[in-house]
């Protein structure tokens, strides 16, 4: 059962496990961070960043169908994931302008990631009795708390030389998410030979 459990989550979450391309947002958000809280008005470096985001995820996405090949999406599936990214998205260019403005003591944009966080962990487990990746809560109370120090009176952002609060949620974030995606590319790399490629269709 357990097998059959792990060879369902991985066929439902396989865009998901495919974490070097999470890894490689995750760069680039961290990387962006860095950039803002040193840089204003030249955006060179921040072009560059993104030239090579899209040209490391590219490779990525090469590697990932050459060593592993693909899974077909269901309709339903594909409408889920697309409103689940619609809603995330919008929500996080609000709490990003939100946090920008600074007229609350404490980052909406953190939350906002810090939720998105634990929905994805009941998402890509509301379908199956055995529960995977259950650092994903853990990450999202992390995320929270980060947050939420600056509104408690304790200067987090500060003593690590960001300029301002969304900056340092950003980085966090950012290597939040290049963690996760080591953590779901070594699970998808251990649970899935290459030569069961035939299995995902």
């Amino acid at each position: 059962m357990k097998e059959l459990e792990k060879i369902r989550f991985i066929t439902a979450n396989f865009t998901h496990l495919k974490g070097l391309q999470m890894g490689v947002i995750g760069l680039l958000v961290f990387s962006t961070a860095l950039w803002s809280n040193r840089n204003h008005g030249d955006l060179t470096i921040f072009i560059l960043l993104l030239i090579l985001a899209a040209i490391l995820s590219i490779l990525v996405e090469r590697f990932y169908r050459r060593v592993f090949g693909r899974v077909r999406t269901l309709q339903k599936s594909r409408q889920y994931e697309t409103r689940h990214s619609l809603l995330f998205g919008a929500s996080g260019l609000a709490a990003f302008i939100i946090d920008t403005a600074e007229i609350l003591p404490f980052s909406l944009l953190g939350i906002v990631f810090g939720v998105g966080f634990w929905l994805d962990y009941y998402r890509i487990n509301r379908d199956i009795e055995e529960k995977f990746f259950t650092f994903y809560p853990w990450f999202s109370l992390a995320m929270i708390s980060l947050s939420i120090l600056p509104a408690l009176g304790v200067p987090i952002w500060d003593a690590m030389g960001f300029e301002s609060a969304y900056l340092g949620v950003m980085a966090a974030c950012g290597v939040l998410m290049i963690v996760i995606g080591v953590l779901a590319h070594l699970f998808l790399v251990r649970s899935l030979s290459p030569r069961e490629e035939d299995i995902l269709g």
